[in-house]
Protein backbone atom coordinates (compact mmCIF):
# COMPACT_ATOMS: atom_id res chain seq x y z
CA UNK A 1 0.00 0.00 0.00
CA UNK A 2 1.33 3.43 -0.95
CA UNK A 3 2.34 5.54 2.08
CA UNK A 4 0.14 8.37 0.80
CA UNK A 5 -2.92 6.14 0.29
CA UNK A 6 -5.64 5.90 2.91
CA UNK A 7 -7.71 3.45 0.88
CA UNK A 8 -6.72 0.96 -1.80
CA UNK A 9 -9.04 -1.39 -3.65
CA UNK A 10 -7.99 -4.11 -6.05
CA UNK A 11 -10.18 -6.07 -8.46
CA UNK A 12 -13.35 -5.15 -6.56
CA UNK A 13 -16.54 -6.78 -7.81
CA UNK A 14 -20.15 -6.65 -6.70
CA UNK A 15 -22.50 -8.94 -8.59
CA UNK A 16 -26.17 -9.13 -7.62
CA UNK A 17 -27.74 -12.54 -8.33
CA UNK A 18 -30.85 -12.65 -10.49
CA UNK A 19 -33.33 -15.23 -9.22
CA UNK A 20 -35.39 -17.38 -11.54
CA UNK A 21 -39.01 -18.25 -10.81
CA UNK A 22 -38.37 -21.98 -10.52
CA UNK A 23 -37.14 -22.81 -6.98
CA UNK A 24 -35.85 -19.20 -6.68
CA UNK A 25 -32.50 -20.29 -8.11
CA UNK A 26 -29.83 -17.82 -9.18
CA UNK A 27 -29.75 -17.87 -12.98
CA UNK A 28 -27.46 -14.92 -13.68
CA UNK A 29 -25.98 -11.84 -12.04
CA UNK A 30 -26.00 -8.08 -12.52
CA UNK A 31 -22.39 -6.89 -12.63
CA UNK A 32 -22.87 -3.60 -10.79
CA UNK A 33 -19.16 -3.23 -9.98
CA UNK A 34 -16.89 -5.31 -12.17
CA UNK A 35 -13.21 -5.33 -11.31
CA UNK A 36 -12.44 -1.81 -10.03
CA UNK A 37 -8.91 -0.99 -8.86
CA UNK A 38 -7.94 2.42 -7.49
CA UNK A 39 -6.56 4.20 -4.45
CA UNK A 40 -7.61 7.27 -2.49
CA UNK A 41 -4.88 9.43 -1.04
CA UNK A 42 -4.99 10.92 2.43
CA UNK A 43 -6.63 14.33 2.46
CA UNK A 44 -7.83 14.31 -1.15
CA UNK A 45 -11.26 14.32 -2.75
CA UNK A 46 -11.75 11.66 -5.39
CA UNK A 47 -14.80 12.34 -7.54
CA UNK A 48 -16.76 9.50 -9.13
CA UNK A 49 -18.94 10.31 -12.14
CA UNK A 50 -20.94 8.41 -14.74
CA UNK A 51 -24.44 7.79 -16.01
CA UNK A 52 -27.17 6.55 -13.69
CA UNK A 53 -26.73 2.82 -13.20
CA UNK A 54 -22.99 2.78 -13.89
CA UNK A 55 -22.26 1.43 -10.38
CA UNK A 56 -20.76 4.47 -8.66
CA UNK A 57 -23.11 4.42 -5.65
CA UNK A 58 -22.71 0.64 -5.29
CA UNK A 59 -18.94 1.11 -5.34
CA UNK A 60 -19.19 3.75 -2.61
CA UNK A 61 -21.29 1.47 -0.43
CA UNK A 62 -18.88 -1.42 -0.98
CA UNK A 63 -15.99 0.75 0.24
CA UNK A 64 -17.74 0.93 3.63
CA UNK A 65 -18.99 -2.65 3.50
CA UNK A 66 -22.59 -1.47 3.51
CA UNK A 67 -22.72 -3.83 0.54
CA UNK A 68 -20.63 -6.97 0.80
CA UNK A 69 -18.33 -7.24 -2.25
CA UNK A 70 -18.42 -10.41 -4.33
CA UNK A 71 -14.62 -10.48 -4.63
CA UNK A 72 -11.53 -8.30 -4.54
CA UNK A 73 -9.78 -6.48 -1.71
CA UNK A 74 -10.34 -3.23 0.22
CA UNK A 75 -7.42 -2.03 2.31
CA UNK A 76 -8.22 0.93 4.58
CA UNK A 77 -5.45 2.49 6.63
CA UNK A 78 -3.44 -0.73 6.38
CA UNK A 79 -6.30 -3.12 7.26
CA UNK A 80 -8.03 -5.44 4.81
CA UNK A 81 -11.72 -4.77 5.47
CA UNK A 82 -12.88 -8.04 3.95
CA UNK A 83 -10.98 -10.06 6.58
CA UNK A 84 -12.55 -8.29 9.58
CA UNK A 85 -15.31 -9.86 11.64
CA UNK A 86 -18.37 -7.88 12.75
CA UNK A 87 -16.98 -6.50 16.05
CA UNK A 88 -13.72 -5.43 14.38
CA UNK A 89 -15.63 -3.82 11.51
CA UNK A 90 -17.83 -1.91 13.97
CA UNK A 91 -14.75 -0.47 15.69
CA UNK A 92 -13.30 0.57 12.34
CA UNK A 93 -16.55 2.24 11.27
CA UNK A 94 -15.67 5.13 13.57
CA UNK A 95 -13.14 6.10 10.90
CA UNK A 96 -15.47 5.62 7.90
CA UNK A 97 -18.79 7.39 7.41
CA UNK A 98 -21.30 8.25 4.68
CA UNK A 99 -23.42 11.26 3.75
CA UNK A 100 -26.58 10.06 2.00
CA UNK A 101 -28.29 11.59 -1.01
CA UNK A 102 -31.73 12.36 0.42
CA UNK A 103 -31.45 14.60 3.50
CA UNK A 104 -34.97 13.74 4.60
CA UNK A 105 -35.37 9.97 4.21
CA UNK A 106 -31.91 9.41 5.75
CA UNK A 107 -33.06 11.00 9.03
CA UNK A 108 -35.42 9.24 11.46
CA UNK A 109 -38.57 11.44 11.55
CA UNK A 110 -39.47 10.16 15.03
CA UNK A 111 -36.23 11.34 16.61
CA UNK A 112 -35.12 14.84 17.50
CA UNK A 113 -31.88 16.11 16.02
CA UNK A 114 -30.00 15.52 19.26
CA UNK A 115 -31.01 11.86 19.25
CA UNK A 116 -30.12 11.42 15.55
CA UNK A 117 -26.61 12.80 15.91
CA UNK A 118 -26.11 11.32 19.39
CA UNK A 119 -27.03 7.81 18.22
CA UNK A 120 -23.44 7.25 17.11
CA UNK A 121 -22.22 7.95 20.65
CA UNK A 122 -24.77 5.51 22.09
CA UNK A 123 -23.73 2.72 19.71
CA UNK A 124 -20.04 3.18 20.49
CA UNK A 125 -20.45 3.92 24.20
CA UNK A 126 -19.18 7.50 24.11
CA UNK A 127 -20.17 10.80 25.77
CA UNK A 128 -23.07 10.08 28.10
CA UNK A 129 -25.57 12.52 29.60
CA UNK A 130 -24.67 16.20 29.62
CA UNK A 131 -21.35 15.48 27.87
CA UNK A 132 -23.23 13.92 24.95
CA UNK A 133 -25.52 16.94 24.59
CA UNK A 134 -22.55 19.28 24.73
CA UNK A 135 -20.76 17.31 22.01
CA UNK A 136 -23.86 17.29 19.77
CA UNK A 137 -24.27 21.04 20.20
CA UNK A 138 -20.62 21.49 19.18
CA UNK A 139 -21.27 19.45 16.04
CA UNK A 140 -24.34 21.53 15.24
CA UNK A 141 -22.26 24.70 15.50
CA UNK A 142 -19.56 23.13 13.32
CA UNK A 143 -22.00 22.66 10.42
CA UNK A 144 -23.67 26.06 10.79
CA UNK A 145 -26.69 25.21 12.95
CA UNK A 146 -27.65 26.49 16.40
CA UNK A 147 -27.63 24.69 19.79
CA UNK A 148 -31.41 25.17 20.19
CA UNK A 149 -31.92 22.93 17.14
CA UNK A 150 -31.04 20.00 19.41
CA UNK A 151 -34.68 19.34 20.37
CA UNK A 152 -36.26 19.92 16.96
CA UNK A 153 -37.38 17.23 14.52
CA UNK A 154 -36.29 16.79 10.86
CA UNK A 155 -39.58 18.08 9.40
CA UNK A 156 -38.93 21.45 11.02
CA UNK A 157 -35.87 22.08 8.83
CA UNK A 158 -35.25 22.99 5.20
CA UNK A 159 -33.50 20.58 2.84
CA UNK A 160 -30.16 22.31 3.24
CA UNK A 161 -30.45 22.30 7.03
CA UNK A 162 -31.33 18.61 7.02
CA UNK A 163 -28.24 17.86 4.96
CA UNK A 164 -26.18 19.79 7.52
CA UNK A 165 -27.64 17.48 10.17
CA UNK A 166 -26.57 14.50 8.05
CA UNK A 167 -23.06 15.94 7.81
CA UNK A 168 -22.94 16.50 11.59
CA UNK A 169 -23.96 12.88 12.11
CA UNK A 170 -21.18 11.72 9.77
CA UNK A 171 -18.63 13.81 11.71
CA UNK A 172 -19.73 12.67 15.17
CA UNK A 173 -17.06 9.99 15.59
CA UNK A 174 -14.17 12.03 14.11
CA UNK A 175 -13.82 9.93 10.94
CA UNK A 176 -10.87 9.97 8.56
CA UNK A 177 -12.85 9.03 5.45
CA UNK A 178 -16.30 10.00 4.18
CA UNK A 179 -18.27 8.80 1.17
CA UNK A 180 -20.54 11.61 -0.03
CA UNK A 181 -23.14 9.85 -2.18
CA UNK A 182 -24.91 12.50 -4.30
CA UNK A 183 -24.78 14.70 -1.20
CA UNK A 184 -26.11 17.84 -2.92
CA UNK A 185 -28.22 16.50 -5.81
CA UNK A 186 -31.53 16.91 -3.90
CA UNK A 187 -30.86 20.57 -3.05
CA UNK A 188 -31.48 23.87 -4.81
CA UNK A 189 -28.50 25.29 -6.68
CA UNK A 190 -27.82 28.11 -4.19
CA UNK A 191 -28.00 25.65 -1.28
CA UNK A 192 -25.72 23.23 -3.15
CA UNK A 193 -23.01 25.89 -3.18
CA UNK A 194 -23.35 26.40 0.58
CA UNK A 195 -23.08 22.69 1.33
CA UNK A 196 -20.13 22.24 -1.04
CA UNK A 197 -18.28 25.12 0.57
CA UNK A 198 -19.02 23.61 3.98
CA UNK A 199 -17.60 20.23 2.91
CA UNK A 200 -14.45 21.87 1.53
CA UNK A 201 -14.02 23.92 4.72
CA UNK A 202 -14.48 20.86 6.94
CA UNK A 203 -11.96 18.91 4.89
CA UNK A 204 -9.31 21.58 5.37
CA UNK A 205 -10.10 21.99 9.06
CA UNK A 206 -10.36 18.30 10.00
CA UNK A 207 -8.05 16.66 7.44
CA UNK A 208 -10.84 14.58 5.92
CA UNK A 209 -10.61 12.34 2.87
CA UNK A 210 -13.64 12.19 0.55
CA UNK A 211 -15.00 10.00 -2.19
CA UNK A 212 -17.51 12.34 -3.79
CA UNK A 213 -20.12 10.60 -5.96
CA UNK A 214 -22.16 12.75 -8.32
CA UNK A 215 -23.65 12.94 -11.79
CA UNK A 216 -23.12 16.72 -11.79
CA UNK A 217 -19.80 17.35 -13.51
CA UNK A 218 -19.72 20.99 -12.47
CA UNK A 219 -19.95 20.03 -8.81
CA UNK A 220 -17.27 17.36 -9.19
CA UNK A 221 -14.97 19.82 -10.92
CA UNK A 222 -15.37 22.27 -8.04
CA UNK A 223 -14.55 19.90 -5.18
CA UNK A 224 -12.38 17.08 -6.56
CA UNK A 225 -8.61 16.67 -6.76
CA UNK A 226 -8.95 13.67 -9.08
CA UNK A 227 -11.87 12.21 -10.99
CA UNK A 228 -12.74 8.59 -11.79
CA UNK A 229 -15.17 8.03 -14.66
CA UNK A 230 -17.29 4.87 -14.44
CA UNK A 231 -19.06 3.04 -17.24
CA UNK A 232 -20.94 -0.22 -16.76
CA UNK A 233 -19.25 -1.13 -13.48
CA UNK A 234 -15.69 -0.26 -14.52
CA UNK A 235 -13.36 2.72 -14.17
CA UNK A 236 -12.65 3.88 -17.73
CA UNK A 237 -10.60 6.97 -16.88
CA UNK A 238 -8.82 8.28 -13.79
CA UNK A 239 -7.03 11.62 -13.89
CA UNK A 240 -6.37 14.90 -12.07
CA UNK A 241 -9.44 17.10 -12.35
CA UNK A 242 -7.88 19.86 -14.42
CA UNK A 243 -6.32 17.46 -16.92
CA UNK A 244 -9.52 15.45 -17.33
CA UNK A 245 -11.71 18.48 -17.99
CA UNK A 246 -9.13 20.11 -20.28
CA UNK A 247 -8.51 17.06 -22.48
CA UNK A 248 -10.49 13.84 -21.83
CA UNK A 249 -8.68 10.70 -22.92
CA UNK A 250 -11.63 8.28 -23.11
CA UNK A 251 -14.39 8.75 -25.71
CA UNK A 252 -17.03 8.28 -23.02
CA UNK A 253 -15.52 11.03 -20.88
CA UNK A 254 -15.41 13.26 -23.95
CA UNK A 255 -19.13 12.64 -24.55
CA UNK A 256 -19.97 13.37 -20.90
CA UNK A 257 -18.08 16.65 -20.91
CA UNK A 258 -19.67 17.74 -24.18
CA UNK A 259 -23.07 17.64 -22.46
CA UNK A 260 -22.06 20.19 -19.81
CA UNK A 261 -23.75 23.57 -20.50
CA UNK A 262 -21.28 26.37 -21.25
CA UNK A 263 -21.87 29.97 -20.21
CA UNK A 264 -19.60 31.50 -22.87
CA UNK A 265 -19.93 31.06 -26.61
CA UNK A 266 -16.15 31.02 -26.98
CA UNK A 267 -15.89 27.92 -24.79
CA UNK A 268 -18.80 26.03 -26.34
CA UNK A 269 -18.05 22.56 -27.70
CA UNK A 270 -19.85 20.34 -30.17
CA UNK A 271 -22.33 18.11 -28.38
CA UNK A 272 -21.53 14.41 -28.87
CA UNK A 273 -24.71 12.34 -29.09
CA UNK A 274 -24.04 8.71 -28.24
CA UNK A 275 -25.95 6.14 -30.24
CA UNK A 276 -28.29 3.78 -28.40
CA UNK A 277 -28.78 3.19 -24.70
CA UNK A 278 -26.22 1.97 -22.15
CA UNK A 279 -25.90 -1.84 -22.33
CA UNK A 280 -27.35 -3.97 -19.57
CA UNK A 281 -24.95 -4.89 -16.73
CA UNK A 282 -26.68 -8.28 -16.82
CA UNK A 283 -25.11 -9.03 -20.21
CA UNK A 284 -22.36 -6.54 -20.99
CA UNK A 285 -20.91 -6.44 -24.53
CA UNK A 286 -17.76 -8.33 -25.42
CA UNK A 287 -14.47 -6.49 -25.48
CA UNK A 288 -14.76 -2.85 -24.48
CA UNK A 289 -18.19 -2.32 -22.90
CA UNK A 290 -18.42 1.12 -24.52
CA UNK A 291 -17.67 -0.02 -28.09
CA UNK A 292 -21.33 -0.30 -29.30
CA UNK A 293 -21.76 3.46 -28.65
CA UNK A 294 -18.22 4.66 -29.38
CA UNK A 295 -17.72 6.90 -32.44
CA UNK A 296 -14.03 5.88 -32.59
CA UNK A 297 -14.43 2.09 -32.33
CA UNK A 298 -12.34 -0.32 -34.36
CA UNK A 299 -12.43 -4.09 -34.76
CA UNK A 300 -10.19 -4.80 -31.77
CA UNK A 301 -12.62 -2.94 -29.47
CA UNK A 302 -15.25 -5.66 -29.89
CA UNK A 303 -12.75 -8.47 -29.29
CA UNK A 304 -10.46 -7.39 -26.45
CA UNK A 305 -11.23 -5.67 -23.15
CA UNK A 306 -8.79 -2.76 -22.72
CA UNK A 307 -7.07 -2.76 -19.30
CA UNK A 308 -6.84 0.39 -17.21
CA UNK A 309 -3.33 1.55 -18.11
CA UNK A 310 -1.23 4.63 -17.56
CA UNK A 311 -0.86 7.03 -20.48
CA UNK A 312 0.96 9.58 -18.31
CA UNK A 313 2.40 9.05 -14.81
CA UNK A 314 -0.72 10.42 -13.11
CA UNK A 315 -3.38 9.41 -15.61
CA UNK A 316 -4.96 6.05 -16.48
CA UNK A 317 -7.48 5.13 -19.16
CA UNK A 318 -9.16 1.91 -20.31
CA UNK A 319 -9.17 2.45 -24.06
CA UNK A 320 -7.29 0.91 -27.01
CA UNK A 321 -7.11 4.31 -28.71
CA UNK A 322 -7.03 7.07 -26.07
CA UNK A 323 -7.75 10.64 -27.15
CA UNK A 324 -5.64 13.76 -26.61
CA UNK A 325 -2.84 11.91 -24.85
CA UNK A 326 0.43 10.12 -25.49
CA UNK A 327 0.01 6.66 -26.96
CA UNK A 328 2.78 5.32 -24.74
CA UNK A 329 1.30 2.89 -22.22
CA UNK A 330 2.54 1.37 -19.01
CA UNK A 331 0.94 -1.14 -16.61
CA UNK A 332 -1.98 0.29 -14.67
CA UNK A 333 -1.09 2.23 -11.54
CA UNK A 334 -4.37 3.87 -10.70
CA UNK A 335 -3.02 5.59 -7.62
Amino acid sequence: MSPSALLEIEGLKKHFPVRGRLFNRSTDSVKAVDGVSLSVRKGETLGLVGESGCGKSTLGRCLLRLEEPTSGSIVFDGQDLLTLDRPAMRRLRRDMQIIFQDPYSSLNPRKAVGGIIGEAFRVHGLHKGAARRRKVEELLALVGLRPEHYDRFPHEFSGGQRQRIGIARALALDPKFIVADEAVSALDVSIQAQILNLLVSLQRRLGLTYVFISHNLGVVRHVSDRVGVMYLGKIVELAPTGALFAAPAHPYTEALLSAVPRTRVATATTRIILAGDPPSPLRPPSGCAFHPRCPHRQDICARETPPLHNITPDRAVACHFPLHASATTTPAAAA
